[in-house]
C-alpha cells in the first residue's frame, strides 16, 4: 500500500512538472512581417533565429508588401516589422502613427532610413520582447555578413546558427540587453 502510494505521488508530481513546463513552452509566437529586400530579409531571419534558439519562443515570419506590413502591425496582427523605410513611407506612417510605435532607426542608405515599428501596446503586454526589438541592431558590416547568407527568399536555418555561433559576443550583448525579464515578460 505504502508503495502504491509513493508511485500515485511520483506520478503526480510528474504530471504538475510536464504541465508546468508545457504552459512554459506555449509562450505565445512573435509574429513579424517583412518585404523582399534582402537587408529586411535578412534581420527577420536572424531575429527569428536568435529568439526561438536564446528564448525558446516561436516566431512566425510573414512576408507582405511595405503597405501591408504597415497595416498589418497597427491592426495588431503583427507584433513587428523591422523594415519600415521613411521618409519615403511618411504617409504610410501618418496613416498609421496612432496604432504604432516607431522604435526608430536600424540602418540608413543614401535616400532612406529604415525603421522597426510595433504594435501599440506591445511595450506593455511584452515587455522583454518590446526590449529587444527596440535594441536590435544589426547593421553596418554585421548586415552585411548576413545579407550575404541571404538564398532566395530565406537564410537557411544551418547557415544562421553557424553565423550566430561565429558572432557569439554579439548575440550574447542582445541577449543581455533582456536581463530581469521572465519568460512571462516575453509574452
Amino acid at each position: 500500500m505504502k508503495r502504491i502510494r509513493t508511485y500515485m505521488f511520483l506520478g503526480m508530481l510528474l504530471f504538475v512538472y510536464f504541465f508546468a513546463c508545457v504552459g512554459l513552452a506555449h509562450a505565445q509566437n512573435v509574429k513579424v512581417v517583412y518585404n523582399e529586400s534582402k537587408e529586411c530579409i535578412a534581420k527577420t531571419y536572424m531575429l527569428k533565429y536568435i529568439l526561438e534558439e536564446k528564448v525558446k519562443i516561436k516566431v512566425e515570419i510573414t512576408k507582405l508588401s511595405i503597405e501591408e506590413g504597415w497595416k498589418g502591425v497597427a491592426e495588431g496582427k503583427y507584433d513587428a516589422m523591422l523594415c519600415a523605410p521613411l521618409p519615403e513611407q511618411q504617409a504610410l506612417y501618418n496613416k498609421h502613427k496612432l496604432n504604432i510605435v516607431d522604435f526608430g532607426p536600424n540602418w540608413m542608405d543614401e535616400k532612406t532610413t529604415v525603421h522597426t515599428i510595433v504594435r501599440k501596446g506591445l511595450q506593455e503586454k511584452r515587455p522583454a520582447l518590446a526590449r529587444f526589438l527596440n535594441n536590435f541592431c544589426l547593421c553596418g558590416t554585421k548586415l552585411d555578413s548576413v545579407v550575404a547568407l541571404v538564398k532566395g527568399n530565406e537564410i537557411p536555418k544551418k547557415v544562421a546558427l553557424k553565423w550566430m555561433k561565429d558572432h557569439d559576443d554579439w548575440v550574447t550583448n542582445m541577449m543581455g540587453l533582456c536581463q530581469g525579464f521572465t519568460m512571462d515578460d516575453w509574452g
